[in-house]
Parts: C-alpha cells; sequence; structure tokens
C-alpha cells in the first residue's frame, strides 16, 4: 500500500535541539550533583518530561518535585532555543514537497505543545502541518502508540498508509507500536544499530515525496 501520510518527531527530527537538549540538561544536572554520560543522555533524549523526572528521582534521587523540574530545565532551553534554534537539514523542504504532492502531513512530540507550536511558529512550518498530537494531548507518551495513531486518525488515514519518521530508539518503537512504516534518521544522538526502523537516511534531504511514497509496498 502506498505511504499517503508522513508524520514527523519533532526534536532531532524537524528541529535541531537536541544539542541544545545535551547542554541544557547537562547543565541541570550537575547543579543538582548529577552527571550523566553521553550515551546516558541519549536515553534521556525521547523521554517525556514525566518519564525523564521520574527516571532520574528513581535511579539517581532527584530531589526536586516535578513543576520545578519541568520550569528549571524548560527556562534554560527556551532561552538557548530563542538564540539557536533552527530546522534540520532538508526539512523545510520535504515538508513543502510532501504538502504540494497531497500527503497527509503530521508531527508528533514527545514534547509538551506549548514548546512545539511556539517553534514551528517561530520557524515558518506550521502551515505544513496538518495535525501536530504532542505529549500532553494523549494518554500514553512514546513507546506506546497513542501519539501516532492520533495522528492517523486526525489525518483519516490508516496506520498502513502512514509514515513515521524518528531519531531515537523509543521514538521508533511508538511508531512500529502504532503500525506505522519507520524511516530512522541517523543524527550522531543515537546508535543506528538500536533503531528498530525499516528504512535508515542520514538526513531528511535524502528524502522526498516521489522516494516516500511506494515505501509502504516495500520500495526505496
Amino acid at each position: 500500500m502506498a505511504i499517503k501520510g508522513v508524520v514527523f518527531d519533532f526534536d532531532g527530527v524537524i528541529v535541531d535541539t537536541p544539542k541544545i537538549y545535551f547542554q541544557t540538561m547537562g547543565n541541570f544536572l550537575e547543579r543538582h550533583g548529577l552527571k550523566l554520560s553521553r550515551e546516558g543522555l541519549s536515553r534521556l533524549i525521547s523521554f517525556s518530561f514525566k518519564q525523564e523526572f521520574e527516571f532520574l528521582k528513581e535511579k539517581y534521587g532527584l530531589g526536586i518535585d516535578f513543576e520545578e523540574f519541568k520550569k528549571e530545565t524548560l527556562l534554560e532551553s527556551r532561552k538557548m532555543m530563542e538564540k539557536d534554534l533552527s530546522l534540520t537539514s532538508g526539512a523545510k523542504e520535504l515538508l513543502l514537497g510532501l504538502s504540494k504532492n497531497g500527503f497527509g502531513v503530521g508531527l508528533a512530540s514527545n514534547n509538551n505543545r506549548s514548546v512545539v507550536e511556539w517553534a514551528i511558529n517561530r520557524l515558518g512550518v506550521k502551515k505544513y502541518f496538518d495535525s501536530v498530537v504532542c505529549v500532553d494531548s494523549v494518554e500514553k507518551p512514546k513507546p506506546a502508540p497513542d501519539i501516532y495513531l492520533k495522528n492517523a486518525e486526525l489525518l483519516s488515514l490508516s496506520p498502513s498508509e502512514c509514515a513515521g519518521i524518528e531519531d531515537s530508539v523509543v521514538g521508533c518503537q511508538a511508531v512500529k507500536n502504532a503500525g506505522f512504516y519507520c524511516i530512522g534518521l541517523q543524527n550522531g544522538f543515537t546508535d543506528s544499530k538500536l533503531l528498530c526502523a525499516d528504512f535508515l537516511v542520514e538526513s531528511l534531504s535524502e528524502l522526498s515525496a516521489e522516494k516516500v511514497k511506494p515505501l509502504g509496498s516495500g520500495g526505496k
């Protein structure tokens, strides 16, 4: 079955935020006497804020409440994003091409809607999205399929007609759990060998409407 809809992850796929995340989360942890390896930070990068908080509290005994954690991390991230936020390579061209060729285009994020909406407005790409579903709009975050299934519903497509683009293990699991075709983006922050993707690319520049459409039937 041909692909008729493409749903993008936000952090690391649409916007080049992982480098900002690594710095802000590293700074936050150091302020609270914690230090994680790059591998540990990579694991956190695809979590929702609630998942991050629960993981850090359980594993490292983080001694602050959730609202304080969210406020402190979001505030520093927003300050950095106001200076350094940018689209990933090829993102705008792919969004434009998909939109022009009649694809349904969605966004699926474990981030909060306020952050996502602010970013896509600021970068001028909100107009390309037919659906935007964030962690605060569903019962369960990735790797549960909820965020992707809600996008399919809003796009009026079946999961088998959709492809999801993710750059993390947790994200790819969510795509596959939803029954979507999975495109894995190797952006240097996640070991690509761990991605359960059907198809791997190193940049969104490698994709186009013409290349995406036949993927659901096994084409590449």
